[in-house]
């Protein structure tokens, strides 16, 4: 195993003024990203990135933090100083983000208008962590033909299917970014009732689940698990995990 391992993510901070955001903004910030790496990967939004004989997307991003917030029929009042963390596995992407952040100084979500007030670059230290929290819901699920129509089930952190779709998910990435294998494991830590999000992405209720999480892997899956997240449906702002 490889001693020290440590990554670096975006943490993006932003200044606005009496901001209404609905809760449906994922989809609306997915879209804000794709246009920030349109002009580099302008096939990422349709195809993804070829790469092992593979398509996918490979970034991460956080819901919305602010240090205060108001409820507000379907949305949410922040204060004027709110944040969220983008990363990938791959380090021209998270340059191309930054730069593209920099040289806007501003992103529009919706109807608000968000100054970029910094973009800081985190760095992780992952050794001897094995304990991850949500910074966005982690969603896993499986489709099934019920009564002649295919309905979505989504699974619980105490659900075996969870556990078994989460490790599949991170090996099948790991195999993607030819990361070696050599122990994994993914056990829920502590979540409640309060942990479940349901959330609209595009008029499509997804479910997902926060909460603290343990994941019992070399430090290469776990730079992996920061970088790209775990679960399905990253590149639309699920799964992104921090080491507590």
């Amino acid at each position: 195993m490889s001693k020290g391992v440590s990554t670096l993510r975006i943490k993006v901070e932003l200044e606005s003024n009496k901001t209404y955001l609905k809760f449906a903004y994922k989809y609306q910030m997915q879209g804000v990203i794709y246009d920030l790496l349109s002009d580099k990967f302008n096939e990422l939004h349709d195809k993804g990135i070829y790469y092992n004989k593979k398509n996918f997307k490979p970034f991460n991003f956080s819901d919305i933090f602010t240090k205060k917030y108001e409820i507000k029929e379907d949305g949410l009042i922040l204060s004027n100083e709110s944040w969220f963390y983008f990363s990938s596995p791959f380090k021209d992407i998270t340059d191309e983000f930054a730069n593209k952040l920099i040289e806007k100084g501003e992103i529009r979500i919706g109807n608000n208008l968000f100054n970029i007030k910094s973009i800081k670059m985190i760095l992780y230290n992952l050794e001897s962590k094995n304990l991850f929290k949500c910074l966005s819901p982690i969603t896993v699920y499986n489709t099934a033909k019920i009564n002649n129509k295919i309905k979505t089930i989504y699974y619980k952190p105490n659900d075996r299917e969870f556990k078994e779709l989460v490790e599949n998910n991170i090996k099948n990435k790991s195999r993607i970014l030819d990361i070696n294998i050599d122990r994994l494991e993914f056990l829920p830590e502590k979540f409640s009732i309060k942990n479940e999000k349901i959330i609209n992405y595009k008029n499509t209720i997804i479910k997902g689940w926060t909460g603290i999480y343990r994941i019992n892997a070399n430090e290469e899956i776990k730079k992996m698990i920061m970088d790209w997240g775990i679960g399905t449906k990253n590149s639309q702002g699920f799964g992104m995990m921090e080491v507590i």
